[in-house]
């Protein structure tokens, strides 16, 4: 806990790179295993990339695996699964690329990296609803999100039916 406090007063002081390397070397070490680490590990790398342009492809596939990490440490964690579902969110988003032709999302819907993220997206996106659904104004923009995905991308088998087992994960009153 010290440590872990130290490497985020060394981060809000400007000192990201040095308390980056620092939350790395403690994961490594530490055998107790926080999902708080991860989620801040992944938070810090995105805000990174993000201020210094270098956010792409290769940039989001290790902010993931942060952020599904903590998931799998607690599966119950709603925040984990709410940063690994915005993450993926925010690949699929950069992979558009910006505003899309009609050939341009039909080619992206065949792109099996693309649909990946839609897919772990959408998945996250269930997981984070039903597990904060106790505070509907705490999920909104969850529930948002995976109502613009199935939108966009409900004629994709495999998503539509993730969508449809949400039904029964998902407490009625979110919807």
């Amino acid at each position: 806990k010290i440590n872990f406090g130290i490497l985020k007063y060394e981060y809000s002081q400007g000192d990201h790179f040095k308390a980056i390397e620092g939350l790395k070397n403690l994961i490594q070490i530490e055998k107790r295993r926080d999902p708080v680490w991860y989620i801040t590990l992944g938070k810090w790398q995105k805000e990174i990339a993000e201020r210094e342009g270098t956010l792409n492809n290769g940039e989001y596939k290790e902010i993931i695996s942060h952020f599904e990490k903590a998931t799998e440490i607690d599966e119950k964690n709603n925040l984990a699964w709410h940063y690994y579902a915005l993450a993926n969110y925010e690949a699929s988003k950069f992979l558009e690329g910006g505003a899309i032709s009609a050939k341009r999302e039909a080619k992206l819907k065949s792109n099996e990296e693309y649909i990946m993220y839609v897919v772990f997206a959408v998945k996250g996106l269930i997981q984070s609803i039903s597990l904060g659904e106790q505070d509907v104004t705490k999920t909104l923009q969850d529930t948002l999100r995976l109502l613009k995905l199935w939108f966009k991308h409900g004629s994709v088998t495999e998503i539509d039916k993730i969508i449809k087992n949400g039904f029964d994960i998902v407490g009625i009153e979110v919807w």
